[in-house]
C-alpha cells in the first residue's frame, strides 16, 4: 500500500471544481493565440526558406540561429 499524503486527505472530501465561464473563456483565448502563434511561426519559416532559396544559397549557421524565435531557444535549453 502507498502512503496517503495530506494533500490527498484534503482533496478526499471535496468534489471536483467546475470550470467557470471566465476560466473557459481564458482557456479558449489562450488556445486560439497559441494556434495563431504556431501558424505565424510556420509561415515565417516557410517564407525565410523561400527567400534564401531565391537568393540561391543555403542559410549559414548564423542565419539559422538568428532565425530562431525566443520560444524555440527556450525549448532547446530544456
Amino acid at each position: 500500500m502507498s502512503k496517503i499524503t495530506t494533500e490527498e486527505l484534503d482533496r478526499a472530501g471535496q468534489q471536483p471544481r467546475r470550470e467557470t465561464a471566465l476560466e473557459k473563456t481564458a482557456r479558449t483565448a489562450r488556445e486560439i493565440m497559441e494556434d495563431e502563434a504556431e501558424t505565424r511561426r510556420e509561415k515565417t519559416e516557410k517564407l525565410r526558406k523561400a527567400r534564401l532559396q531565391h537568393k540561391g544559397r543555403a542559410p549559414t549557421p548564423a542565419e539559422v540561429e538568428e532565425a530562431q524565435t525566443p520560444e524555440q531557444a527556450l525549448q532547446e535549453q530544456d
